[in-house]
């Protein structure tokens, strides 16, 4: 590949690299924010279930986008290291030069378009989902003792009065 070639390149990955970190600190600025304040309302005691569960899906939704960016900058930053050891635009499978359509398309692609493929068929997926890394888990596991934290959180709540009557109990 010319010099020409792995410049524009590298200023095409550049600029990946800015769009990713300007989308990851606009999402994390939102994560940080109360879902009170990110929704602009004045509380979120009068909201319908259904509003909050929309909100909720909201923030959910952009933990996935924000694992995806990070996943994405990381092969950005090894596609940049590749161009400056002169390796870039050759597949890290066969060792075949990559096409600049797909270059073009995806410019921090490791592999040609056969060996993408195949790579994508055996590409690792997750066990769970990234949304589930920001739950705190309400058991805590001591060896072989599995302990349940929160299991007096009702009683705890419900000196405090409940909304059932008399008839209720």
């Amino acid at each position: 590949m010319n010099e020409e070639k792995k410049k524009y390149y590298k200023e095409l990955l550049l600029k990946e690299k800015r769009d990713l970190l300007y989308e990851i600190n606009y999402i994390l600025d939102e994560e940080s924010r109360s879902m009170k304040d990110s929704t602009g309302e004045l509380s979120s005691y009068d909201n319908h279930p259904a509003d909050q569960g929309s909100n909720t899906y909201e923030r959910e939704k952009d933990l996935g986008l924000k694992d995806n960016s990070q996943l994405i900058l990381e092969k950005v930053e090894t596609a940049l290291q590749l161009i400056s050891n002169d390796e870039y635009g050759i597949c890290k499978r066969c060792g075949k030069e990559i096409s600049e359509d797909r270059l073009e398309a995806i410019p921090y692609t490791w592999f040609c378009k056969e060996c993408g493929e195949k790579e994508e068929e055996t590409e690792s997926i997750r066990e769970r989902p990234v949304e589930e890394e920001s739950l705190n888990s309400s058991f805590a596991n001591y060896g072989n003792n599995v302990v349940n934290e929160g299991e007096d959180a009702w009683e705890d709540v419900a000196q405090y009065g409940t909304s059932n009557t008399s008839q209720d109990e």
